[in-house]
Order: C-alpha cells, then sequence, then structure tokens
C-alpha cells in the first residue's frame, strides 16, 4: 500500500472524526480521529524512514504482531480501569460492547500508536539534545495531541471526566491535569515500541 494513499486516507478519517465530533457529538468520532492520525504520522514517518511502530508492525512477523496488539491492548485496559475505579472518568455513551469495541480494542491501542508516530515525527525535525531532547519532544507530543483530541471530545462528550484532583483549572474546557497526563499515554507508546 503506497505510502501516500495510507496519509490521505489517514486524513480523511481524521476529518470525519473532526465533522463528527463537533458538528453532530457522534460518539464513535475518536475511532476516526485516532487511526486517521496513526496513519498520517505513521506514513510520514514511513516515507522519510523514521522508525517506529508503523514500520515496525509493516515488517511484523505474526507472532511480533500479535505480541504488540496484545500488549497495547492490555496496557490501555489497566490504565482506563484505574481511571474507571478512581471514579476518573465515565462513558456515558457506552454499553460493555461500547466500551470492548471503542476504547479496549480501538481508543486506547491506536490512541499509543498514534502518540508514538507523532513523538517520532516531532524528533526528525528537532535538533537532538540528550535527555532534554526526549523530554522536550514528549511534552510537546502529548500537549499537541491532548489538545487536539481532549477539545473535540469537549463537543462529542465520549468520555466525561469527573473526580480529577485540579478539575477546575483547565485550558480550552480541559483540565489541565489531564494534559499532563498525556505524557503517560505518549510514554506507553514509547515502550511498546521496545517490545
Amino acid at each position: 500500500m503506497k505510502t501516500t494513499f495510507v496519509a490521505y486516507f489517514g486524513a480523511i478519517l481524521f476529518c470525519l472524526g473532526v465533522i463528527s465530533a463537533v458538528i453532530y457529538a457522534f460518539s464513535y468520532w475518536y475511532n476516526f480521529s485516532i487511526v486517521g492520525i496513526f496513519l498520517i504520522f505513521g506514513s510520514l514517518n514511513n516515507k522519510t524512514k523514521v522508525n517506529s511502530l508503523f514500520t515496525k508492525i509493516r515488517k511484523s512477523k505474526t507472532k511480533n504482531l500479535l505480541i504488540i496488539i496484545l500488549t497495547l491492548i492490555s496496557i490501555g485496559f489497566i490504565i482506563d480501569q484505574i481511571g474507571l475505579n478512581l471514579g476518573l472518568w465515565i462513558y456515558p455513551k457506552f454499553n460493555l460492547f461500547g466500551m470492548i469495541v471503542h476504547v479496549w480494542l480501538i481508543g486506547y491501542p491506536f490512541t499509543f500508536l498514534a502518540m508514538n508516530e507523532m513523538y517520532h515525527f516531532m524528533e526528525s525535525y528537532l535538533p537532538h539534545m540528550p535527555f532534554l531532547h526526549t523530554l522536550i519532544l514528549l511534552i510537546i507530543t502529548s500537549t499537541i495531541g491532548s489538545i487536539i483530541l481532549e477539545l473535540l471530545n469537549v463537543f462529542a462528550k465520549e468520555w466525561i471526566y469527573q473526580n480529577i484532583p485540579f478539575q477546575n483549572i483547565t485550558f480550552l474546557e480541559i483540565p489541565v491535569v489531564i494534559i499532563f497526563l498525556w505524557n503517560f499515554l505518549t510514554l506507553s507508546g514509547l515502550f511498546i515500541e521496545r517490545i
């Protein structure tokens, strides 16, 4: 599959996600948006020969691919269960089937993949500085990704935060704590790359 086609297809998916979130408050907007972001940045990274999860997945043998997929799902499920059990967020529009498909099988795994690809894309444009470089990249990638996706959720309300510490301190109606916590989603994507 040509990387240019994949990038365009990703852009179409992302646009569908934006339209469905902002105009229609469609519950499944996130699937379109996050898969689109993964395809856009993955194909750009692949085109510039950046080694990322997109490239690794394309070259994977079946056994390695299965390990990557199971790891993505497991980490996402654990993170989500912690948040749900602590009462930090809810998914008011999803039943159990919706949770399984749209949150655990698509949402979290593709979030890790998308954040990994965004990180590597940004990495190719910033000058390299050992530790500081990684920290700055992590913060920039996580901040951009979180603001884009959390801002769309302000319209669609696929998930709703509650009982978040410092929930009243917001940026564009997004709790600042949540923007910060996206660093852990990006780190999870980078961790999975090491498998």
